[in-house]
């Protein structure tokens, strides 16, 4: 059985309800740097009375899931590669992180299943992690991207971002504006007594980005009511 591979939600949602600490060295780790472990060893699984040794030791039931939010944690790369497969002694103090896992349990699957529905938000954060991946934004910029994102707002199901010529244009969150409507190929957003439209595709056509502040607005005629320059300027 190879190791998992954990999807951009499963890593986002451990982070982001168990960090910003690694629990290994707990020193900060950056949700550009997190890996994410098995407080139980991923191996057991090929190990069945190690594991049920393993499970016993912990007071855990028979049918724990090595594989759950029950058993992951956000770590840096280094301490997860020197942790490796160990089982670390300690019961005392994994049974406090057991404990704490399971009291985030419903708080982390709650993100994890947010950003796992296909919304345009999620679609827009997997591509900020490709570019930065990519090298076109450094990792600090996507730290910064991840911690501010407030769990507590519902993910934009329509307004988006994309690349051209390798930098990442953004159309305004659902924070500062609403869509009270669309029409046609567009959302009509307000905000502050101002009313204007973006485009609801993912990758826009190139006539809606304001050379001016690079977004795809929202525009009120000729308008960016972004930077408030118009297209012609």
């Amino acid at each position: 059985m190879g190791k998992r591979k954990f999807s951009l939600a499963e890593r986002y949602a451990v982070w982001k309800t168990l960090g910003p600490h690694c629990r290994w060295c707990k020193e900060p780790v950056e949700y550009s740097e997190c890996h994410i472990d098995h407080i139980v060893p991923e191996f057991l699984l090929q190990d069945e009375i190690l594991l049920k040794a393993t499970l016993e030791k912990y007071d855990l039931p028979n049918d724990f899931e090595v594989n759950s939010f029950y058993n992951w944690i956000p770590v840096h790369a280094s301490c997860n590669l020197s942790k490796q497969d160990k089982i670390i002694e300690g019961a005392p103090v994994f049974l406090d992180l057991f404990a704490e896992v399971k009291a985030n349990y419903a708080q982390t699957f709650k993100i994890y299943t947010k950003w796992s529905t296909p919304n345009k938000t999620a679609k827009l954060i997997a591509l900020i992690e490709r570019d930065a991946e990519n090298g076109f934004i450094d990792k600090y910029t996507i730290s910064k991207i991840f911690a501010g994102i407030d769990d507590s707002i519902e993910p934009v199901m329509g307004l988006t971002g994309s690349t051209i010529n390798n930098k990442i244009f953004y159309v305004p969150s659902k924070e500062t504006w609403e869509v009270i409507g669309t029409e046609k190929d567009h959302y009509i957003l307000t905000k502050d007594g101002m009313t204007g439209i973006a485009p609801m595709a993912m990758l826009p056509d190139p006539d809606w980005l304001c050379i001016h502040c690079k977004h795809y607005g929202p525009w009120d005629g000729n308008k960016c009511l972004i930077c408030g320059q118009y297209s012609f300027e």
